[in-house]
């Protein structure tokens, strides 16, 4: 192992509901969102996955501060994880960062961001949310 980081290049985000590990290693993800997050009401409290797949150069330890921005800017979920490529020298890995509680005051957009120790936030993904207009439309 080496103390450089391996590159990575994001190849694929996907926020979904839940992500599952086969015994196989293949990936199950649940729930994905396609389009817009649609919610029956507001606020709301949800958990919520993303799921990375990146192209990877090198081998060694990697670490990543995330969060997620609410419409406003304000920040309603945030941490940090580590994680080690060390199969291949080149080639992909897959990472599910699962669970993330969030409470979302209001429609709009919210943004999914990381970085680097000393780095900048990067936007890894943006997604609408908005009421379900069936949700609404069945409720009344």
């Amino acid at each position: 192992m080496t103390d450089k980081e391996p590159k990575l290049t994001l190849s694929s985000v996907i926020l979904c509901d839940d992500v599952r590990r086969e015994d196989n290693g293949k990936d199950i993800l649940i729930g994905v969102y396609t389009g817009d997050v649609l919610v029956p009401k507001f606020p709301i409290s949800m958990s919520i996955c993303l799921w990375l797949l990146m192209k990877t150069k090198g081998m060694g330890d990697f670490e990543r501060s995330v969060r997620v921005l609410d419409p406003a800017g304000k920040i309603i979920a945030a941490g940090q994880f580590r994680a080690t490529i060390g199969e291949k020298e080149e080639g992909f890995a897959s990472f599910a960062l699962t669970k993330m509680p969030l409470n979302i005051q209001s429609t709009g957009e919210i943004k999914f961001q990381w970085k680097s120790p000393g780095g900048r936030w990067k936007t890894l993904l943006t997604k609408n949310v908005q009421i379900n207009p069936h949700f609404e439309s069945a409720a009344t």
